[in-house]
């Protein structure tokens, strides 16, 4: 089938049992565009996989470009939890390391066994400051995957880390360690039945400590 365009006619090939669609690895036209209020602008369609296979990339221009996402005052709520695990793993030091992923019943462990979950929030967020009271989520997982992949049901209903770590923020710069106040309480302390606590309900139930007293914390509570 064949019309007037200005494209290229592209090459097309039926077979059995289906059709094969192999276009000529031409460069792909450029269109101009003009909308009621808008300057003239030049759009490029988009790159067919087909065609363009040989596409550089550079690993270390992405690398900056995903830099720059966390390197901000107020980081977005999905970068957050993430910096904010590390922060803390960072804080703990050698021996412990991240091991949270999405199916994750905790997001640090030391070498030893000992699991942390850490749970965070800040007045500030990416579309302006929170004028709510934060609540954070301390529900036990229902199940986890111990190596990634083997579902494993949590029979016994309780919370499968041994300390509960919350972080608050109400600085003007969440990547500033020392902005951050730390509440750190053993799991089994937390409401049995609850599925959230509020910030209130956790000053109530521990003391905050800093950035610089968070490991000895942890230390004497795991003793």
């Amino acid at each position: 089938m064949t019309g007037s365009s200005s494209f290229k006619t592209a090459h097309w090939s039926i077979g059995v049992p289906g059709p094969k669609l192999p276009f000529t690895p031409e460069p792909l036209p450029r269109l101009s565009f003009v909308e009621a209020d808008m300057p003239k602008q030049d759009f490029m369609l988009p790159c067919n996989a087909r065609v363009c296979t040989n596409i550089p990339m550079d690993k270390d221009q992405i690398l900056k470009r995903v830099l720059a996402m966390f390197d901000v005052p107020v980081l977005q709520n999905n970068l957050r939890g993430l910096w904010v695990e590390l922060m803390v793993a960072e804080i703990l030091g050698p021996d412990w390391k991240q091991v949270g992923n999405d199916w994750a019943a905790w997001d640090l462990e030391r070498s030893d066994g000992l699991r942390v979950e850490v749970k965070q929030s800040a007045s500030a967020q990416s579309w302006g400051n929170s004028t709510t009271s934060p609540r954070f989520s301390i529900a036990a997982a229902k199940a986890y995957y111990p190596d990634g992949k083997t579902y494993t049901p949590n029979h016994s209903g309780r919370r499968l880390a041994d300390l509960y770590i919350f972080a608050w923020h109400e600085g003007g710069d969440q990547r500033i360690v020392s902005e951050w106040r730390f509440f750190v309480i053993p799991a089994e302390q937390l409401p049995r039945q609850q599925k959230s606590i509020g910030l209130k309900a956790i000053r109530n139930l521990a003391a905050e400590i800093g950035a610089a007293d968070l490991r000895e914390k942890v230390t004497q509570m795991a003793a």
